[in-house]
């Protein structure tokens, strides 16, 4: 018995299959090779060059934070615990100011101006970083080894382009596998 010709339609317009997949592979590549790049080390020459690198990462932050340096300065208090500035006016009035951990306005600005003549204590890094909710004051850190911050939002993103990286090498074995290509 003679099997049936099948005919096919000239007039139906071929659909773009190749095209969408060579784009979707070189959309890929190039995610790939982005997340692979590493940047190269900014060197930092001196102390007050690096001090002027952590007191522009700070600024950044207060700046994409929208808060002033008196809100920023308000909100490093709260975060250890310390006075306000309304709060310590009060204590001022009251003569209980003396020995009080404090962040005032005015030496933050100091540290944010001058910060060659005023280094940045350390532990105000932690601090700003919350009252900011920005990663910018630790970046400057990571630049000078060539490094990179990335927030936890950032990180799930990279964790699901590798797992799509991981699914394509599994797809690519898996055909290798079952065209016999492949041996164990």
């Amino acid at each position: 018995m003679a099997k049936k010709v099948k005919k096919i339609d000239t007039k139906q317009r071929p659909l773009p299959f190749g095209e969408r997949v060579v784009s979707h592979l070189n959309e890929t590549e190039e995610i790939l090779a982005e997340i692979y790049t590493h940047k190269a080390r900014q060197e930092i020459e001196n102390y007050e060059e690096a001090c002027m690198a952590l007191a522009m990462g700070i600024k950044t932050a207060i700046k994409e934070s929208g808060d002033s340096r008196a809100d920023v300065a308000d909100k490093v208090n709260k975060y250890f615990g310390w006075p306000t500035a309304g709060e310590m006016e009060t204590l001022k009035k009251t003569g209980k100011d003396k020995g009080v951990k404090h962040l005032s306005v005015h030496m933050f600005n100091h540290y944010l101006s001058k910060p060659a003549e005023y280094p940045i204590p350390g532990y105000l890094i932690y601090a700003i970083q919350h009252a900011t909710e920005s990663l910018a004051p630790c970046r400057s850190f990571a630049e000078a080894e060539g490094g990179e911050v990335v927030s936890m939002s950032e990180r799930e993103i990279l964790s699901v382009g590798k797992l799509f990286e991981t699914k394509v090498e599994v797809s690519r074995l898996l055909n290798e596998f079952s065209r016999g290509k492949r041996r164990t």
